[in-house]
């Protein structure tokens, strides 16, 4: 199994397979501590070979850089059936996250198991807006 695409979006979704993703991200700038995402997606699109057909179970999770989980860890099945004689298919995955609380600036992480077996990770900064340079009338990035 090989996961080709994992993210974190505004929003996300699949019209017959055909996998969408809006906006995505990795870093959020804003004075508010605590700040609340009132929607956001993480998307996950697995490669499946034949021989790995069958059941699999997901999970995953958002922590702070302590590691400690700020929401509950998303745990799924899903059933890979292939119909064709094709030698992989893809699963797409998109967990809408609504109300993600983030309590303080720093580094957040989600991350994938399938079958318990890490498959990536994604960083999610979330730090105060940059300062602008004396004299440059410019923010930096």
């Amino acid at each position: 199994m090989k996961l080709e695409i994992f993210t974190l979006c505004e929003s996300a979704a699949d019209y017959g397979g055909k996998l969408c993703i809006l906006g995505g991200f990795d870093r959020i700038h804003s004075a508010d501590v605590p700040l609340v995402l009132p929607r956001c997606s993480v998307v996950a699109r697995l490669r499946v070979h034949r021989i790995e057909e069958g059941d699999h179970k997901l999970r995953m999770t958002i922590a702070d850089e302590d590691g400690k989980s700020i929401v509950p860890g998303v745990e799924a099945q899903v059933s890979v059936r292939f119909l064709q004689e094709l030698n992989s298919a893809t699963v797409n995955l998109i967990l809408q996250v609504n109300g993600l609380k983030l309590e303080r600036h720093g580094e957040y992480t989600i991350d994938l198991a399938v079958d318990g077996i890490h498959q990536g990770s994604l960083p999610l900064y979330f730090s105060p807006p940059p300062q602008a340079q004396p004299g440059s009338g410019q923010a930096t990035v």
